[in-house]
């Protein structure tokens, strides 16, 4: 008979692709980011608002599975991450140009 670990390990390892496919799609979204012209700016804004997006749902999944105060702080979160997506959808450029300010403040 099998431990709980050793099935979780074999059902977590069919899904071997995912991060393969995801690596091979950001690289290929980054050869295309790196012509810096204006649509490429805009690439990073709806990506970042996808990102937020996916941030967001994530969120509010988690928040209905905790009890508690943490819940409320979830759900906060959810909130403020599909107000930063829609802001990416909505006005790309600036979200790419806030993305460069909060890095450069960062790594000065």
């Amino acid at each position: 008979m099998q431990s709980e670990e050793q099935v979780y390990t074999r059902e977590a390892g069919k899904m071997w692709w995912i991060p393969l496919v995801a690596g091979i799609a950001w690289l290929m979204i980054a050869v295309v980011i790196m012509r810096m012209n204006v649509t490429s700016l805009a690439t990073v804004g709806v990506l970042i608002g996808v990102m937020f997006f996916g941030a967001g749902i994530n969120e509010f999944l988690l928040g209905a599975s905790v009890s508690g105060g943490w819940k409320m702080l979830h759900y906060i979160m959810g909130v403020l991450f599909i107000l930063g997506s829609l802001w990416g959808f909505i006005r790309p450029i600036n979200t790419f140009f806030a993305l460069v300010s909060v890095l450069g403040i960062l790594l000065a």
